[in-house]
């Protein structure tokens, strides 16, 4: 009953949660009610739950009321300036990233965040604003709106600026308010910001940039910056360039120098936790104090508060990071714990630190650093022990069994949330972390000495770099080497929360609840167990399903979904843009598609179909064939030029099937599921077709249910449709054509199709798409409009018969 403060934080969690989900102001007000009720009872029952009920009453009303506040404040800072061209005066409050240049910006680009103290829409009365203005009285001036505080993403590009932390600047640019989920498996961009409080983003050119003089706001902070920059400094002048880059993660936090090629690598070999300043880097940075403080014989109140202030000013150098916070909070609990004689404990330390994280800032709550730091922190507290006793025998050393232990043990609590957010699996963390753990000690006190003497004298640095270059060599080669291998990575489908809640209770009653109460369960009660899961997966699996489509959002372009009942999975293009490079990353392919897919529990496609080969269709499609199995791809059975010849490339060296198309194929998809398909003409001479009009138009039937899918078609082969197969073109939903463009859509058309629901795949574009007059006319014919742009991903749902049709941002609709 001493850990109340573990009921609190569970309590606060709730809270937050429960206004996240629900966005409601009533329904927790309404939740309230009801715990106040039930706790009143309870209470009147037994006065010794006064405390602890009122203290889990009041942690979930001030999560909750909290985080609809700042939820509030921060989302709708700048909401006033959402799309529009203004100027922006403030400070810089981050170190600026430089990064590489790419295909699309050859300069490259600079990104930072900065803290605003003045926001005006760009006109010319106050376009030549100039700097250190900040606090001049705006309140007559046309078109201004005075901002106080907040806080802005700034992405720049081109590399031709020198910026600081501190420096003041002025930005002229698009002002964004951040993108909520809009795809199911998609990042909330929106509530990820929000955990760093940062309200908005800029894009902008380095030519709309000025900058101007050093401001000596945020003591503190500053005073950390200029810290952790002489100490990259340092390290930078004392190593090679692949290794310091590495050193500067282990010691301050900064990843903005490591490639990202070794980023992948620790990841993959599941070391990535070296990079992330956490409980191991901070106790490293004690020990050296207390074992000095020892040796000299003083006593804890005297060595314990000279301690905590370096781990406080240790967080000023690496910045207010999460597992930072918690590592700092829960050591500086213990040593006051020590001052004041109470025995430490480590459950309710934890709770402590995450309660004062999240009343500072409950977005962290959402922060895959904050849940990954907790979760492995909690998991080594409760299961360390328990493995490692597992874990004994005469061949395997105590040190060995120790490094395991706490692999393993945090591995088990983490493991759902890697999967959830990076759809992957480490398989060999055990083994590199057993070869790397032994030096990361060294290797981060070794570069203290490096950071603290290269100060003095660079020399110094250098002469110890020499060691520690060896090490850092080591643990590059380690994570290359083993992140390289086939086997490293398990690539797994986002799990359901009903998966993830069996997986923790299974590993709290295996690791924790039976050891701790020796608990004897008898083998056939196992095999009882494995034949129940077997059985309850089987009978989901075998119950008939609905027919699933759903339209993504990906921008300026088109990609739609569908599962059958039957379980076959369908992929319709895969936006895209031009310039993609899908070798690195940053392909709508790698960055919607397959996250959708993962989310979706799909590993494997029966058929992909590229209706054509323009950017906006065709480009995303290619991370998707290189990383999904893929049994079939369809493609128009007319091809202009060479435009399908990197795709078909693709299908030859994955062995993936390729099947050309044209008008009156069909396609089973399995019991009373089929796709025909209306265009393109058999036959049809080169020349004779526009790449748009070229697009594979398909026809989804289930059952009483008809979906159109008609590309990029214009009028012209709307009209041959028409003319040649009238009556197969009638629909309960339109894939509308071209985005909505004035060339597609025909009144005649519409009326003939005669769809309940309109669905268009469009985004930001400067082509008018779409057109007011295709708006007019589709809500003539009576369809209800769904529109990617503004309402996200549309998600269809039908047995057949009825269909549902829900929206991923309902609000913005």
């Amino acid at each position: 009953m001493k850990r109340y403060l573990v009921l609190f934080s569970i309590a606060l969690i709730i809270g937050i949660l429960s206004a996240d989900l629900t966005q409601s102001l009533k329904f927790i007000i309404i939740t309230l009610s009801i715990l106040c009720i039930l706790i009143s009872v309870l209470i009147y029952k037994d006065r010794a739950l006064l405390f602890p009920l009122t203290g889990i009453f009041v942690f979930f009303a001030i999560g909750a009321f909290e985080y609809l506040y700042m939820d509030n404040v921060i989302t709708r800072k700048f909401i006033n300036f959402n799309e529009q061209q203004v100027i922006v005066q403030g400070v810089i409050c981050s170190k600026p990233e430089y990064k590489d240049a790419n295909t699309e910006y050859k300069d490259g680009r600079i990104r930072c965040e900065m803290v605003t103290y003045q926001v005006s829409f760009l006109n010319k009365e106050n376009a030549g604003a100039s700097l250190n203005k900040g606090n001049a009285d705006t309140s007559q001036t046309k078109n201004k709106e005075r901002i106080s505080k907040g806080k802005i993403l700034l992405t720049i590009y081109g590399q031709d600026l020198l910026l600081e932390y501190g420096s003041e600047i002025e930005v002229t640019g698009v002002l964004t308010i951040p993108n909520k989920r809009r795809n199911p498996g998609s990042l909330d961009y929106r509530r990820y910001l929000a955990g760093s409080g940062i309200s908005a983003t800029i894009y902008t050119k380095s030519s709309n940039v000025k900058t101007g003089n050093t401001r000596d706001e945020g003591i503190l902070l500053r005073t950390g910056h200029i810290v952790r920059e002489r100490i990259i400094k340092v390290i930078n002048l004392s190593l090679p360039e692949r290794q310091a880059p590495l050193l500067n993660a282990m010691l301050t936090g900064y990843r903005g120098e490591v490639p990202d090629e070794l980023q992948e690598n620790f990841s993959d070999s599941g070391l990535i936790h070296i990079m992330a300043v956490s409980g191991l880097h901070v106790g490293f940075i004690m020990l050296p104090f207390v074992f000095v403080f020892n040796k000299l014989g003083l006593k804890k109140k005297i060595a314990n508060p000279i301690v905590i202030l370096v781990l406080l000013i240790y967080v000023l150098i690496t910045g207010p990071q999460s597992s930072v916070l918690r590592a700092v909070i829960m050591a500086v609990t213990v040593l006051i714990g020590q001052m004041i004689w109470r025995e430490p404990d480590t459950l309710t330390s934890i709770s402590f630190a995450s309660i004062l994280i999240l009343l500072w800032r409950p977005h962290m709550l959402f922060n895959v650093g904050f849940q990954l730091s907790f979760a492995a922190t909690v998991s080594i507290v409760l299961f360390n022990k328990n493995i490692k006793e597992f874990l004994k025998s005469k061949y395997i050393s105590d040190n060995v069994s120790s490094i395991l232990a706490t692999t393993l043990s945090a591995q088990a609590g983490i493991l759902p949330i890697t999967a959830v957010y990076f759809n992957k699996v480490s398989l060999i963390s055990a083994f590199s972390n057993l070869l790397v753990a032994p030096i990361t000690g060294i290797i981060i006190m070794l570069g203290m000495a490096m950071a603290g003497l290269g100060q003095i004298y660079i020399l110094f640095s250098r002469i110890i770099g020499y060691i520690n270059t060896v090490l850092l060599t080591f643990v590059i080669f380690v994570s290359k080497t083993a992140g390289n291998l086939p086997f490293a990575m398990l690539k797994v489908v986002t799990p359901s929360i009903l998966l993830i809640t069996v997986y923790y209770i299974l590993i709290w009653f295996l690791f924790w609840f039976k050891p701790k109460y020796k608990v004897k369960i008898k083998p056939e009660y196992y095999i009882i167990a494995l034949m129940f899961i077997i059985a309850f997966t089987l009978i989901a699996n075998l119950l008939p399903g609905e027919m699933e489509v759903v339209f993504l959002d990906v921008g300026e372009g088109d990609s739609a979904f569908i599962r059958t009942p039957s379980g076959k999975a369908v992929l319709i293009d895969g936006g895209g843009k031009k310039g993609d490079n899908f070798e690195d990353g940053t392909n709508v392919g790698n960055k919607v598609v397959i996250p959708f897919l993962l989310e979706f529990g799909v590993t494997k496609l029966d058929m992909v179909v590229v209706t054509h080969a323009h950017e906006d269709h065709i480009n995303g499609i290619m991370p998707v064939l290189e990383e999904i199995k893929v049994e079939n791809v369809i493609i128009p059975d007319y091809i202009i030029d060479d435009e399908f010849d990197k795709l078909l490339d693709i299908c030859s060296q994955r062995k993936i099937k390729v099947t050309y198309v044209s008008k009156d194929n069909s396609i089973n998809l399995g019991k009373d599921t089929y796709i025909k398909i209306l265009n393109p003409p058999k036959d049809t001479k080169k020349g004779e077709l526009s790449l748009n009009n070229s697009s594979v138009v398909l026809k989804l039937y289930y059952k009483d249910m008809e979906i159109l899918f008609s590309g990029d078609i214009e009028k012209e082969v709307e009209n041959r449709i028409i003319e040649s197969m009238p009556d197969d073109i009638k629909a309960d939903v339109l894939k509308v054509p071209h985005h909505g463009s004035l060339t597609s859509s025909t009144q005649e058309f519409l009326e003939l199709v005669g769809p309940k629901a309109a669905v268009i795949s469009v985004g930001k574009n400067n082509y008018g798409h779409p057109s007011s007059d295709v708006l007019d006319r589709l809500a003539g014919v009576g369809a209800k409009i769904f529109r990617t742009d503004l309402n996200g991903a549309v998600i269809l749902r039908s047995n057949g018969k009825i269909i549902r049709i829900k929206v991923m941002c309902k609000d913005e609709s």
